[in-house]
């Protein structure tokens, strides 16, 4: 009946028990059609159950929705070198999303890591002169973000800011020119806090019928800032990587300052992001999971728009955006954009 995951177990036993990474993803985007298509589902379903997924594929407008289950599915390095599990990751415990995980446990024996994280939403204390990467920052209608790092957009002479759209642009709500303060409206500490105006913002997508890659918004900064800024501060990031088994990375951001933690997975794709009453949830692919170092949390609420970044050499390796309920352990994880697509949507490169 599954021909592709008699074929993938195969392959692993000839390699000495190894999953690489062409075949993890393989797998992963087997699993993904199952979910969507209710196959996972349907699995040992009775009668009610299957009457249910039929209700849902006849009502839904695209035969694979992204937003099956709530159930992410990724990619998870197994600190092996050259060998990786399937990660799953469980946003709401439902019999549906018990079924699916029993489902993907048996097909994939040993090659499945399943975490609850819950629920999924963005994460939002001075004035900061010169302006520096981690700072507090937002549009008049949220509270405070961070200011992620500085990039050079197209067709611009000045320097822009780089966050998140639900930080700068207020969840689609804001419109180019509309002023950002920094330190963000949340941490106002005098009345002369614009520091430029809404640049770009890559919308949001609302619905399920196609997933969001990035939640990124620029800032351009006033050229003419009293004291200045300083793009290089504190590391001098202008090369990007990707994430990859085993790479520990950082942020600055406006809650937690200076934080280290390693990645728990990448290429997540179904992800449920719960943007509350203004957008709903969205759901997000190729995502970056990021787990705190020594059990302290790698983000917290106000750390949105911050840069996650390699340090060994320095590179920006996502956009941090949200923030999970719980995680492995007990610990919190942390959501980044991957910074390759972030870059190409604003049409932007780093500036140091």
């Amino acid at each position: 009946m599954y021909p592709f995951l008699r074929e993938n177990r195969f392959e692993r036993r000839s390699k000495e028990a190894e999953m690489k990474l062409d075949s993890a993803r393989s797998l992963k985007q087997e699993f993904l059609h199952q979910l969507r298509t209710g196959e996972a589902l349907a699995h040992r379903a009775g009668p009610e159950s299957m009457a249910v997924v039929e209700r849902r594929l006849v009502a839904s407008a695209a035969p694979e929705s992204p937003s099956a289950g709530g159930v992410a599915i990724g990619i998870a390095p197994t600190g092996r070198a050259g060998d990786y599990n399937i990660g799953v990751q469980v946003q709401d415990q439902n019999e549906e999303t018990r079924r699916v995980v029993r489902y993907l446990a048996k097909v994939a024996p040993g090659e499945t890591v399943v975490q609850f994280v819950g629920r999924v939403r963005p994460m939002h204390t001075n004035v900061a002169r010169p302006l520096v990467p981690g700072v507090s920052i937002g549009h008049p209608m949220v509270g405070a973000g961070t200011l992620g790092a500085f990039v050079k957009v197209a067709g611009s002479s000045n320097l822009h800011a780089l966050s998140n759209n639900h930080v700068l642009a207020a969840s689609n709500r804001g419109v180019p020119g509309d002023p950002i303060h920094q330190p963000g409206p949340y941490d106002h500490k005098t009345a002369n806090t614009m520091i430029g105006v809404l640049a770009t913002a890559v919308d949001l997508i609302p619905g399920d019928a196609v997933a969001n890659i990035v939640d990124a918004a620029t800032c351009e900064v006033d050229e003419s800032l009293a004291g200045g800024l300083e793009p290089a501060f504190p590391y001098g990031i202008s090369n990007v990587t990707a994430p990859e088994e085993g790479l520990a990375v950082k942020k600055i951001g406006r809650t937690t300052d200076e934080t280290d933690g390693s990645i728990l997975m990448f290429e997540l794709r179904n992800l449920w992001v719960d943007y509350g009453d203004s957008l709903g949830v969205l759901t997000f692919d190729n995502q970056i999971a990021i787990i705190g170092q020594q059990d302290q949390p790698f983000s917290s609420s106000g750390d949105s728009g911050s840069l996650v970044f390699s340090v060994d050499p320095p590179a920006a390796v996502g956009l941090l955006f949200a923030g999970s309920e719980t995680g492995p352990g007990g610990q919190p994880v942390t959501y980044a954009n991957p910074i390759d697509p972030v870059l190409e949507q604003i049409h932007a490169t780093l500036a140091f």
